[in-house]
């Protein structure tokens, strides 16, 4: 699977190779990240870095409303199997909403991502929205019992 926005891309594939892959973007100016943020001032390019590095975590917040104005993807490296490094590491999307307020929400989810997904395919870019889109993260089972994250539409809250 991957996400494109401009020349950006995320893959989601198995990796040996991410320090190499990382210092490769870096030497060329490149990046693996995805935002939704439009302009490419040095103010938005900040509330980007901020968010990625300030965000606090989703699971701490579950059915928290979100008044979604942005949102950024990156590649992470996570173990194929917490109980044996020795599987290697594969590429997994880090996902982190932004506020209308600023405030950014991190985690890494497949679920997350594929609701973002589905809210560019009925809404389009948050550029195109009027406002922001208020969600809430919400934890489901799977029938198989796995545990996942997905966003749902929320009752807005108040703006700031």
């Amino acid at each position: 699977m991957t996400i494109e926005s401009g020349s950006n891309e995320i893959a989601l594939v198995a990796s040996n190779s991410g320090l190499l892959a990382s210092l490769d973007a870096m030497r060329s100016g490149g990046s693996m990240v995805v935002t939704t943020f439009e302009d490419s001032n040095w103010e938005t390019k900040t509330a980007t870095f901020d968010a990625m590095t300030n965000a606090v975590p989703v699971s701490d917040n579950f059915g928290t409303v979100i008044n979604l104005r942005n949102w950024v993807v990156q590649p992470v490296e996570m173990p194929v199997d917490d109980k044996d490094e020795s599987k290697g590491t594969a590429l997994a999307p880090r996902i982190i909403l932004i506020d209308e307020d600023g405030t950014a929400y991190a985690a890494i989810s497949s679920g997350i991502l594929k609701s973002l997904e589905n809210l560019v395919g009925v809404f389009g870019k948050p550029s195109q929205w009027p406002g922001s889109i208020p969600v809430a993260v919400t934890e489901q089972k799977s029938r198989k019992g796995f545990r996942f994250m997905t966003l749902s539409i929320a009752p807005a809250k108040p703006s700031k």
